[in-house]
């Protein structure tokens, strides 16, 4: 399959698969090439307010070149139980760690790669410093597009706002509001009219997840030289009008010298595999699985 070629399908019709979370079933999706012998496996963890098909198109791609894609619907979100949108960076992580287990214990000799975009790939990273033993020796690589990991650029939320939404967060934590942003904006109108007449897509936040994400973010921000060592592909976006860019400049030369971490620069948006760079970054994506797989 060209790297460049995007069908933008939502359809979960691979094997569906459940695991437990708090007191709720999540469901996810398995997605296999029926041609190809399996080579390597990705776990991929979408951002909040989305799915686990949302990136099918990537999935395809990855599919048509060996990998089992593992992608489960968070709490809250797609064909998952629980309050819409009501979930913690937390519970992305533990939902994670048992689609890890899942995947290791059905392809138990391929190398594994996680793979998150935004408030996944935050999670991701929190996941990286709370359990650095254990993926030491079950991941052999990190995949991170746009990592939710500053503030936002055209929104900001001062002090007074902050403490507005801890005061809802204890009166109506699951209260789902419109933050004001969103980066599909950097994306072509043909996916993002795609995503808005999907009914699983529901760009908006709760005071519950906003707040755990600003706390995540700043744990991560000032441990991020514990990193474990695991090789690690930070993909940015040149033209992203999601996030500060000032902030995010400083993130980028903290982890630069880092052992095995690297940042790329694209020529896109936040969502690079939705823009013109997604071919680079696939390209990227998949030397990097190459590299890294054995």
């Amino acid at each position: 399959m060209e790297l460049s070629e995007a069908s933008f399908s939502f359809a979960f019709e691979g094997e569906s698969f459940s695991i437990p979370c708090r007191d709720e079933t999540l469901t996810g999706c398995k997605w296999v090439a029926l041609d190809l012998p399996p080579e390597f496996i990705v776990v991929y963890v979408h951002d909040i307010g989305c799915f686990g098909s949302i990136d099918h198109d990537v999935f395809d791609v990855l599919t048509s070149h060996g990998a089992i894609v593992y992608a489960c619907d968070h709490l809250g979100h797609g064909r998952s139980k629980g309050k819409i949108l009501y979930l913690s960076i937390s519970d992305i992580v533990d939902e994670t760690l048992k689609v890890i287990d899942l995947a290791k214990s059905e392809n138990n000799n391929l190398p594994l790669f996680l793979f998150g975009i935004n408030a996944g790939a935050l999670s991701i990273i929190s996941l990286m410093l709370r359990e650095k033993e254990k993926l030491k020796k079950s991941v052999n690589g990190i995949i991170l597009e746009s990592p939710w990991i500053c503030s936002w650029q055209k929104v900001q939320p001062g002090l007074y706002t902050t403490v507005f939404l801890m005061l809802l967060n204890s009166i109506a934590p699951s209260l789902i509001y419109d933050p004001g942003v969103s980066y599909l904006s950097d994306t072509p109108l043909y996916f993002e009219a795609t995503c808005n007449r999907c009914s699983l897509y529901m760009p908006y936040m709760t005071p519950h997840f906003y707040l755990s994400a600003m706390d995540e973010i700043t744990k991560c921000r000032q441990n991020i030289q514990d990193l474990p060592s695991i090789p690690t592909l930070f993909a940015f976006g040149e033209k992203d009008s999601f996030l500060n860019p000032k902030q995010l400049e400083v993130f980028k030369s903290q982890i630069a010298n880092i052992s095995k971490m690297t940042v790329n620069n694209y020529d896109g948006g936040h969502w690079i595999t939705k823009g013109n760079a997604r071919p680079q970054f696939l390209q990227d994506f998949l030397v990097f699985v190459q590299k890294h797989r054995k």
